[in-house]
């Protein structure tokens, strides 16, 4: 355990300077004018998020005590609110620049791109968060540690609550400022695009790691989305995690627009007893408890 831990810190090092030279590099396009932000600035930008995001996750490796942890994620939650405002400052700047620039189809296509990789990236993050919380509870709900499963529940549910919190995306039409599509163009597209069901639910598979039971095809405002749902359950001990999840596919580029999770901790215990009263000679006795919360994620315009 120990070499691993040390082959990852090793490993952080190394990465060090390449982010550092990323955030910089993405500072400078937040605070500079709308024509300096380009596809290789939000790369960077985004190679940042990476390094960020691989931190956490070694931070979270050595947080052994489920209070530690929970302090942790609430950090996360912090970080990742700011991490969206930021982006969506330079959603503002790169949309002027979009606008007003002699900017080719392609270059356009390319900011877009990262915009909509940011978008899935904040989805995913989030949802990991949530459940990462909800586990924090469930352990505690297994270790009769009232006080902090409490804590987790309240933090899991003011999360869930908070709507601030939905990604960020593009939504723009580039058809109407081009003439026609080149054939790599059109392949591309075409190979962004969901076409059946079957797509949708790996789709979700592979980018939430959620395995949708069922699957339909929605239209709203002339755009078709697929809706892929589930159920999915976590035992711990005597307890049970429930997670009930609504993802929304859109069918024309292949992206999660939102993501909607039920989550509850259950425990239900059974005893059957022989009474000399009982014709069939057997009792059964339960009992619940029951807490629950939602996560709705969609699109932040």
């Amino acid at each position: 355990m120990k070499q691993a831990i040390a082959g990852i810190l090793i490993g952080l090092m190394f990465l060090m300077p390449i982010a550092l030279a990323a955030e910089d590099s993405s500072k400078a396009s937040v605070q500079g004018q709308a024509s300096s932000v380009s596809v290789l600035d939000l790369r960077l930008k985004r190679v940042g998020e990476f390094f960020n995001d691989f931190a956490f996750k070694i931070k979270a490796a050595l947080a052994f005590d489920n209070d530690a942890k929970l302090e942790l994620l609430k950090e996360r939650n912090i970080e990742l609110k700011a991490r969206q405002q930021s982006w969506v400052e330079t959603k503002q700047e790169a949309m002027a620049n979009i606008q007003s620039s002699n900017m080719t189809a392609k270059q356009k296509r390319g900011i877009i791109a990262v915009f909509q990789a940011e978008h899935e990236a904040i989805i995913e993050d989030r949802l990991e968060l949530t459940e990462e919380i909800r586990e924090v509870q469930l352990e505690a709900r297994v270790e009769n540690d009232a006080e902090l499963e409490a804590e987790a529940e309240a933090t899991a549910e003011a999360i869930e609550e908070d709507e601030y919190f939905l990604g960020v995306s593009i939504d723009i039409d580039l058809d109407s400022e081009v003439e026609g599509r080149s054939t790599t163009e059109s392949r591309t597209v075409a190979k962004s695009r969901v076409e059946s069901e079957s797509e949708a639910k790996s789709v979700v598979r592979k980018r939430l790691g959620l395995e949708g039971a069922n699957v339909k095809t929605v239209v709203e405002d002339s755009t078709t989305f697929y809706v892929v749902s589930g159920t999915e359950t976590e035992v711990e001990s005597d307890f049970t995690m429930t997670k009930e999840f609504e993802v929304w596919v859109d069918s024309e580029t292949g992206m999660i627009t939102s993501v909607d999770m039920d989550a509850h901790i259950e425990s239900r215990g059974e005893a059957e007893a022989e009474t000399e009263n009982s014709a069939s000679g057997s009792a059964s006795a339960s009992s619940s408890t029951k807490s629950s919360g939602k996560l709705k994620l969609g699109i932040f315009g």
